[in-house]
């Protein structure tokens, strides 16, 4: 899953939302990268089950041009809280 605004401009994400699709899924890792204006690269990531709860991701990332998220398994993702207020 790739995000980047389509008019090219600077972006903060604070957080999004994840659930298991199918319950009883195998679980994984999701790895999360967040390509910052000027350089440089955020990254982190998490672990779930088939048996995981709705969870929230919160991340506070600042000053993004683009953020890239990796799994191995199909998620549903929802509540994406962006902004550019704090952009450079």
């Amino acid at each position: 899953l790739d995000m980047r605004p389509a008019d090219g401009s600077i972006f903060d994400l604070e957080s999004f939302d994840y659930r298991v699709q199918w319950p009883g899924a195998t679980g994984g890792t999701v790895e999360i990268y967040g390509y910052q204006a000027g350089g440089g690269v955020l990254t982190d990531s998490f672990s779930y089950t088939g048996s995981s709860a709705p969870a929230t991701m919160t991340l506070n990332w600042t000053n993004l041009e683009s953020v890239e998220i990796r799994l191995q398994q199909t998620l549903l993702f929802d509540n994406f809280v962006i902004s550019q207020d704090n952009a450079i």
